[in-house]
C-alpha cells in the first residue's frame, strides 16, 4: 500500500497542468477502480468521478456555459459536490460554490454579486 501511495505521490508531482482536474486525469490513470471517496459507505471510485464530471462539463457546455463563466452550485457535503465541482472546471466555467445554511437575502446577494449563469 505504502509503495503504491507514494507511487501516486510522485506522479502527481510530476504531472504537467494546473488544475485540480488535470491531477485527477494523472490519479485516474495510474487507479482508476480504486476508491476517490467513500460516502455512508458506498465507493466513489476514480473513474466514476471521471466519467460523471465529464457528463456534466459536457451538459453545461450543452446549455450554453463557455470558459469564464459562472455557474453556482448548492449541495450538501455530498460526493454529487465533488462531480460538480469537477465537471464545472473542466468546461472551463468558474465555480461559486453556496452553502445550504444561507439565508435567502444572503444567496440573492451571492447570486447576483458573482454573476453566476446558471
Amino acid at each position: 500500500m505504502a509503495s503504491t501511495w507514494m507511487e501516486t505521490c510522485r506522479a502527481l508531482r510530476k504531472a504537467e497542468g494546473e488544475t485540480l482536474a488535470d491531477y485527477l486525469d494523472v490519479a485516474m490513470g495510474l487507479a482508476p477502480d480504486k476508491p476517490v471517496v467513500i460516502f455512508e459507505g458506498k465507493p466513489l471510485t476514480y473513474r466514476e468521478l471521471d466519467e460523471a464530471a465529464n457528463r456534466i462539463a459536457s451538459g453545461l457546455v450543452a446549455q450554453g456555459i463557455e470558459p469564464g463563466d459562472r455557474v453556482a452550485i448548492h449541495f450538501d457535503n455530498c460526493p454529487e459536490f465533488i462531480m460538480v465541482f469537477l465537471g464545472v472546471m473542466r468546461a472551463g466555467a468558474i465555480l461559486v460554490p453556496t452553502n445550504v445554511m444561507y439565508t435567502a437575502e444572503e444567496m440573492d446577494h451571492i447570486l447576483t454579486d458573482s454573476g453566476a449563469k446558471v
